[in-house]
């Protein structure tokens, strides 16, 4: 960890990172590769209609991650409520419906959520298109449950946030990357423990 927050550093120093970046959200990223004014930008396939605006050429690329990493899969969520007088119904509902291949291709259409079934992925609406087709095979070799099941429910907010923060913590150098990954271990061990 104190590696990863040392190379942040380091990026913000050689001017590839902007130290501003420790403020931005995930919009930010994008708004400023769409205006030519970074080379990159780290984000989703929600983004598409965005970059078709753009006055250049771009394309997608899957992250440099070890084969431990992933990208976390996002997505829509469903739930069948602990007081639900037809759970049975509601439950073959969401099968028949957004876990099915036509559900996920749906959705792809509706909102552009890239499917995670790799039966879905194999669509032509995904594999035909030059965007999505790279979308499609990241989430099929890389994705990842998300949140992982390593974070016990209860804790997921506050992990996610903690880890965000320290982040941000690291682009802003605010301390060493040794004591910030101590610090984050620290306090994210406890929460990992349930």
């Amino acid at each position: 960890m104190a590696e990863t927050f040392a190379m942040l550093q380091d990026w913000v120093d050689k001017g590839y990172l902007s130290p501003e970046a420790a403020t931005w959200d995930q919009t930010i990223p994008f708004q400023q590769f769409a205006a030519g004014s970074s080379v990159f930008a780290v984000n989703c396939n929600w983004q598409i209609a965005a970059a078709k605006e753009a006055t250049f050429k771009y394309g997608v690329a899957p992250l440099p991650i070890s084969a431990d990493g992933g990208v976390l899969l996002g997505g829509e969520v469903q739930n069948i409520g602990a007081f639900s007088k037809h759970p049975d119904l509601a439950k073959e509902f969401l099968e028949d419906s957004f876990f099915s291949v036509d559900g996920e291709l749906t959705l792809l259409d509706t909102f552009g959520s890239i499917p995670a079934r790799a039966d879905a992925s194999a669509s032509s609406k995904i594999s035909g298109d030059p965007i999505l087709s790279v979308f499609g095979d990241i989430v099929q070799k890389q994705g990842r449950p998300s949140p992982s099941p390593d974070v016990p429910s209860k804790n997921v907010n506050d992990v996610e946030n903690l880890v965000g923060n320290y982040w941000s913590r690291a682009v802003a150098r605010d301390g060493s990357p040794d004591d910030l990954a101590n610090d984050l271990i620290g306090e994210l061990t406890p929460l990992l423990k349930g």
